[in-house]
């Protein structure tokens, strides 16, 4: 059996009709100022397995359950944790808090953003645009901070019947605010920047040889209305080819992953309809990265 460690968080960020306040952007980034996420029987230590998951679906994701269930996988839990958003990218939410507008109708651009976090209110179930500020707020979230490199980032092909290792590849990875930027120098965007790129992706295979020096470019525009530019140098073709949005749909590499699969979401607000469902705690596999050894 397989275990992850998992700890109960809650499964998300802000949006509202009414205008926000300092409390507003408290609850955001502090939702457990008045005590942890909890339920019933659930705590550190507790092994969810095939045997008791049916006791813990309430706050298991379907997919999660499901793999539960058919004895996939066990599940350790772990001590609730708290991630601190960097105090630059708060304090920037609070500096220009109401500022950011939707635009005239959904999909469009929001006009007035600065950096922060752009709607930090509680969503709200009445709000129809509820589910497109909570979009706009994943946009333009922390992530990595301004820019981040992973290095090396290990890619594992495994075989979903039987668990047997298939492949690996190993990548950098480089991610790369522009725009709206809190902690790192320059502070807020770099200049000059006539294309106005918002962000960057940019990864390197390293292994194995038949996939060696494959590189890949996506730059994503400030303009949500503006398709990616993404490129792809094949090492063993030794020539760089762009690639068709229609492609960031397409299986990347052989594996299970789409380019629009990156980060969670890779893709544009614009490209989807997004309708808030309502907000619930859930199990979900974080690490305190100090503790790991």
């Amino acid at each position: 059996m397989k275990r992850i460690a998992a700890a109960l968080l809650p499964l998300c960020i802000a949006g509202h009709a009414l205008a926000a306040t300092e409390a507003d952007v408290e609850n955001s980034f502090n939702p457990y100022k008045n005590g942890m996420p909890s339920f019933p029987g659930l705590k550190p230590g507790t092994v969810i397995n095939k045997a008791n998951v049916d006791q813990f679906k309430e706050v298991l994701g379907a997919g999660v359950y499901r793999l539960v269930k058919e004895g996939l996988f066990e599940m350790k839990v772990g001590a609730t944790t708290q991630f601190s958003v960097h105090k630059g990218y708060v304090d920037a939410t609070r500096a220009n808090l109401n500022k950011t507008k939707l635009g005239a109708k959904a999909g469009d651009m929001i006009s007035g953003y600065v950096a922060g976090r752009p709607f930090p209110e509680e969503p709200d179930a009445k709000d129809p645009r509820a589910g497109e500020k909570l979009a706009w707020n994943y946009k333009y979230g922390v992530n990595w901070g301004d820019g981040a490199i992973i290095s090396p980032f290990y890619w594992k092909y495994r075989n979903m019947q039987t668990g047997k290792l298939e492949k690996q590849i190993k990548w950098d990875f480089h991610f790369l605010n522009f725009m709206h930027r809190t902690k790192d120098a320059p502070v807020p965007e770099f200049t000059p920047n006539p294309s106005g790129i918002f962000r960057a992706i940019y990864t390197k295979a390293h292994e194995p040889s038949d996939l060696k020096n494959t590189q890949l470019l996506i730059q994503r525009f400030e303009d949500d209305a503006k398709l990616d530019d993404a490129y792809l140098y094949l090492g063993f073709q030794r020539r760089v080819r762009r690639l068709a949005q229609g492609q960031a749909t397409d299986s990347f590499l052989g594996s299970d992953l789409m380019i629009e699969d990156f980060e969670g979401y890779n893709g544009r607000v614009s490209d989807m309809n997004w309708t808030y469902k309502g907000t619930k705690n859930v199990l979900l596999p974080m690490w305190n990265h100090n503790d790991l050894k």
